[in-house]
């Protein structure tokens, strides 16, 4: 009892029985959601005793309290236990520092002789003593030596560990840390401190019976089976069941738990029940699983919940941690479970790297290092880990108390697999941000129109409205939401470069290539060796539309029609547009230039994004400098290029050799790639941002609603600018109310004029609001995300985006044929004033630019169903070809050893070797026929059935069998 007196106070004694409930704690929530625990006063001030006579704790020992003391290991194992035996106590007010945490166990008066922690806390302590403290001199007067070892300067007689089980690596260099200090390993929980710890004065737990928590000591113990709630076996795995009075009653209102945590424990012996399921004690079901030996010892194997179910296995994180940890690469392993398809569960290893290991050792070479150690220490091959990620310490989940909290961690590092639509073993995609990819979509629809407005109707016919080609904004932000787009999806690291460039570009040269032919036809209707001039004009000539159809060679094959011919056909079908090599070319189509830059993006792109992958995921901070540092160096260009270029001379004085050796200066800086891939780089790095910050699934996600508006506000409110500012027109020296531009840009004889330096440099600034306009649209928030995720313009015709950048031009002629009989729009009798890559836009009245839309719109759309029919056909060409090639037969893969590799690399995500075994890839039982499955499909000469490979014991054995019924199939005319 206390009795309180106080002037304001008056009423009864403060009073609690001694059943009453005194302290409340919520459970740490590791696997499920918190729950309320009360705890009574007597329970806690027994358990406190329990605590100090099983530690043999004196009146003169010092505890230092590092746990918080919102846990029941801050309250009872260092607070009440300490009480219970008349000693002394130490706390720290700040959270958690390991230098701290050596200040006050080397510096305080007295010393303290014990302390009880988690096993993150020890292990970070170690670290640091063998990381800094060891050759910090500060240390070495505590008497800390050069390898981290603190043997003299501290007074602790023990160490106490406790909430998370201690690995025995862990245990040892804890012990080894401070001189041979002994290690009490001990098991317990909220809902009961303690349950178990090593007998009093018994200090060689760590090495007597490694793995073990010591043997009850205040509460009666059972290892029951999951099922049937009956004891386990000596040495059998099961659920731990505590008893007694000191045990927790009930949860704080929750029946639902309570129902699932207690149940009546019966017992038979022979044919004698013992235990009436009505009157006796019950027993509370811990959630941890364990074992029990001969010698009452218990072992923890994991929470239940964070048993990895593999198959028909229960794989216990501790087993597979606790050989990873002996590993001097290794400072941190965490195990958990990952979704499988094929088992269910497959066994997930998050790995902290000590500083042993090599600073640049790459990933693959860690997970090859890491499973040659498992097959050493004779861990079955089905417990073994088959999705690997290296990570820093603060990249795991903790508790409020520093336990690692495994459940769900999969889905946080972003290894859930992700069904493949081509076979659904292949779920390989990590988990990504949420993007609104209907609102992109619609976007790169809106782009393709802007790109047609650029290229269809005359300067005139547009009037103002042609001041708009002045700001090309659509060029760069094509570039930024392609890079953007395809690193979006995060996906694995691109192990095989070439193989994924080529897959892209498979996916886009159908296409590409029928653009190419269609261009070639209309090129060759005016330009035909009939109608060539060797005599070349690098200027516009005033009677262009007076010469009927004519051609003049390149600037750089002007006499040689063949030779022009050849050059731009062999630079055009190889992706070179974008090179300075335009002089060697004819013009074929607007964007057949953007596609060649485009392939050299994605030639760039998976060395790129791998170094994100590696360097940057998740780290928003750096990600955000590489972006800043990105868009300087892009304005630093810019600057740079327009004051290189702004005083070109003027060509209107009749002498064109410097004019012209200007313009191909300007012409070879706007079609230079590095300066546009800078765009493709600059989206990669957006991708990273957004999967790191993951706007749209924050609860102000609607504040990117607003940003997005903004964004489409101020692109808007310049648009309008542009046309308000004056009428232009190709005429010489006119005079123009050009107030958005310089006057060095408003000299029309000048070469650095309209749609060359000065619009491409001033859009391109441009490049940090269209950055942030699409990270913002991914969200989905906003009126103008609404705009473009309308399903008529993301879902009809958004798919026909592509093939409008394509077709346009080559639709645009058509018609300009047919309704202008006579005459045909193409690049020599349509020149801009100086040379350029391209003609002035195709000469038809403003009014008529929604016609061609609607027919290039129609026409992509027949090409986008064509294309699968077209890829069939160059895939029964390219079969016919092979066979005719082999003397009538099919050519078989040639690699066996490469296709299996393949195969299992994209069932499992192990890259193997020919020496593993099928435990060792993750393929045992019921893998097996799915391997089976997908090897006949590869094979079309042979098959096989489980039976046939099942007798093989490597990898490299199965491929010994295929390859064998290969020749047997060949030998027999097969």
């Amino acid at each position: 009892e206390l009795d309180v007196y106080a002037e304001e106070l008056h009423g009864k004694p403060l009073a609690n029985p001694k059943d009453g409930v005194c302290l409340l704690l919520r459970t740490s929530g590791t696997t499920a959601r918190p729950k309320g625990v009360p705890l009574q006063q007597d329970a806690l001030i027994n358990n406190a005793a329990i605590l100090a006579s099983s530690m043999q704790l004196r009146d003169t020992d010092v505890c230092y309290s590092v746990m918080p003391l919102f846990h029941i290991g801050g309250i009872s194992a260092s607070i009440l236990c300490t009480l219970a035996s008349g000693g002394s106590i130490c706390c720290d007010s700040k959270p958690f520092d390991p230098s701290r945490m050596v200040d006050a166990l080397a510096i305080s008066s007295p010393q303290p002789t014990w302390y009880s922690s988690v096993p993150t806390i020890h292990n970070a302590t170690v670290a640091f003593l063998k990381d800094s403290a060891g050759c910090d001199s500060k240390y070495s007067t505590y008497g800390v030596d050069s390898k981290g070892i603190w043997g003299k300067g501290h007074s602790l007689r023990m160490i106490r560990s406790g909430a998370a089980a201690l690995l025995g690596p862990d245990g040892g260099a804890l012990a080894a840390a401070y001189g041979g200090v002994p290690v009490y390993p001990t098991y317990s929980m909220s809902e009961q401190m303690p349950i178990s710890q090593p007998p009093a004065g018994k200090k060689d737990t760590l090495q007597d019976k490694p793995g073990s928590v010591g043997v009850p000591v205040a509460a009666s113990l059972a290892i029951v089976n999951r099922t049937t709630l009956r004891p386990a076996k000596y040495g059998e795995e099961g659920e731990i069941a505590i008893s007694g009075p000191n045990v927790l009653k009930h949860y704080l209102h929750n029946p639902d738990a309570d129902s699932k945590s207690y149940f009546d424990l019966t017992l038979d012996i022979q044919f004698d029940t013992i235990g009436n399921p009505t009157t006796s004690e019950r027993y509370f079901l811990t959630g941890d699983i364990g074992t029990l030996d001969h010698d009452a010892f218990l072992s923890l194997k994991g929470r239940a919940k964070e048993m990895i179910k593999k198959g028909g296995e229960q794989v216990s994180p501790f087993e597979v941690e606790e050989i990873l940890l002996k590993h001097p690469w290794i400072r941190t392993p965490v195990c958990f479970a990952v979704p499988s398809k094929l088992y269910s569960e497959e066994v997930g290893c998050a790995l902290v790297l000590s500083p042993k290991a090599p600073p640049e050792v790459r990933e693959r070479d860690v997970v090859s290092t890491m499973r040659a150690w498992l097959k050493e220490a004779k861990l079955p091959p089905m417990k073994w880990p088959t999705k690997w990620i290296i990570v820093n310490d603060e990249d795991l989940p903790k508790t409020k108390t520093k336990k690692y909290v495994r459940t769900g961690l999969s889905t946080k590092l972003g290894l859930d697999p992700k069904e493949d639509k081509a076979c659904v073993l292949h779920a390989k995609e990590s988990t990504t941000a949420k993007v609104d990819w209907n609102c992109l979509l619609g976007l790169r629809f809106v782009l393709a129109c802007y790109v047609m407005f650029m290229h269809i109707g005359s300067t005139d016919s547009w009037g103002k409205v042609n001041n708009l080609r002045g700001f090309p904004w659509h060029v760069h932000v094509f570039f930024t939401l392609g890079g953007y787009s395809v690193a979006s999806p995060m996906n694995p690291m691109i192990a095989k470069k070439f193989s994924y460039f080529k897959a892209r570009i498979s996916a886009m040269y159908p296409m590409y290539a029928l653009s190419l032919i269609a261009s070639f036809i209309n090129l060759i209707v005016v330009c035909r060796p009939s109608t060539f001039h060797p005599t070349f004009t690098y200027n516009a000539q005033p009677d262009d539309l007076m010469r009927g159809f004519f051609c003049e060679g390149t600037p750089a094959t002007q006499n040689s029609y063949w030779l022009s011919l050849f050059l731009t056909l062999f630079i055009y079908i190889f992706g070179l547009a974008v090179t300075p090599l335009f002089q060697l070319t004819w013009w074929l189509g607007y964007y057949l230039w953007f596609n060649s830059m485009y392939f050299q993006c994605l030639a760039l792109f998976p060395i790129t994004y791998n170094a994100f992958l590696n360097q940057t995921r998740r780290k928003t901070q750096k990600l955000l400098r590489i972006i800043i540092g990105l868009m300087i160096l892009n304005i630093a260009i810019l600057v740079a290029a327009w004051f290189v270029f702004k005083d070109a001379p003027r060509y209107n004085n009749g002498d064109y050799n410097e004019a012209k050796n200007w313009n191909i200066g300007i012409l070879s800086f706007y079609l230079f790639g590095p300066f546009w891939a800078l765009y493709f780089v600059i989206g990669i790095a957006t991708a990273f941002l957004y999967d790191a910050y993951r706007p749209a699934e924050h609860h102000n996600a609607w504040v990117w609603g607003y940003v997005a508006d903004g964004c489409t506000f101020i692109l808007l409110a310049f648009s309008f600018a542009h046309i308000f500012q004056g009428k232009s027109t190709y005429k010489y020296n006119t005079e123009l109310e050009m107030y958005m531009r310089p006057d060095e840009a408003n000299q029309w004889s000048d070469t650095a004029a309209v749609n060359r330096i000065w619009d491409a440099g001033y859009a391109r600034m441009f490049c940090p609001l269209t950055t942030l306009w699409i990270f913002a649209l991914s969200t989905g928030q906003g009126f103008s995300a609404k705009f473009f995720r309308q399903d008529f313009l993301s879902k009809t015709l958004a798919p026909n985006s592509y093939n409008c950048f394509l077709f346009h031009q080559v639709v645009a002629q058509w018609y300009f044929a047919v309704t202008r009989p006579g005459s045909f729009w193409n690049w020599w009798q349509y020149r801009k004033n100086m040379y350029w890559f391209s003609p002035q836009p195709c000469p038809v009245n403003w009014y008529e630019y929604l016609t061609i839309v609607g027919l290039v719109v129609a026409w992509s759309r027949l090409m986008f169903n064509l294309e699968p029919i077209l890829v069939r056909i160059i895939d029964l060409i390219c079969k016919v070809t092979r066979v005719s090639r082999n003397g009538g037969e099919e050519e078989e893969e040639k690699d066996t050893m490469q296709v299996m590799k393949d195969i299992i690399e994209g069932m499992t995500g192990i890259e193997p070797d020919m020496d593993y075994t099928l435990e060792e890839c993750g393929l045992a039982s019921i893998g097996l026929p799915a391997l089976v499955a997908l090897l006949n499909k590869r094979f079309s000469t042979v098959s096989f059935s489980a039976a046939d490979l099942i007798t093989a014991s490597t990898i490299g054995d199965m491929v010994q069998i295929i390859d064998a019924a290969k020749e047997l199939a060949n030998d027999q005319g097969l």
